[in-house]
């Protein structure tokens, strides 16, 4: 009896069809996708928002935080002027991490070119619509307390241009 050594074309088959899903699934999770990305702007933008909120509360200043498609950036009322804020450096002028965003702000619902973080606590809803492509995410303050990001979703419609 003669013994073959070897692998048979059928068994080379299956291990090249299973190498090729375990792939096609190492890129498919290993890939960000638009709401990944968007999670991650709103993770560094909460944290600042956050940060700005505590100088406004801290220092007894007006800070306000403004946002558009490239980037964004917190101002500080000084006399009768809104400047780029210098006093904390992690509230310098930024550019979006993952590219340009569609971004909307809202104060209670309406449109705004800003939003407004007070000296004192208030009960205003502040809210931060971020955008990329057809993925949505939303940033929203409730009764002067932190923001909070909802899950990304993904929209038919586009964000309206700021």
């Amino acid at each position: 009896m003669t013994h073959h050594r070897g692998f048979t074309l059928l068994e080379l088959l299956v291990v090249v069809v299973v190498l090729s899903i375990a792939t096609g699934l190492i890129v498919v999770k290993g890939t960000p996708g638009d709401g990944n990305l968007l999670e991650s702007d709103a993770r560094q933008l909460a944290q600042l928002l956050r940060v700005a909120q505590q100088e406004a509360l801290l220092k007894s200043k007006s800070i306000r935080f403004v946002a558009g498609n490239n980037g964004y950036e917190f101002q500080e009322l000084t006399g009768a002027r809104w400047v780029p804020v210098k006093t904390e450096a992690a509230l310098r002028p930024r550019l979006w991490g993952h590219g340009p965003l569609t971004t909307q702000l809202l104060v209670e619902g309406s449109p705004n070119s800003y939003l407004t973080l007070e000296r004192s606590p208030d009960l205003t809803r502040r809210t931060v619509v971020l955008q990329k492509n057809r993925t949505r995410l939303v940033l929203e303050s409730r009764n002067g307390g932190p923001f909070v990001a909802s899950k990304p979703q993904v929209v038919l419609t586009e964000a309206p241009n700021r």
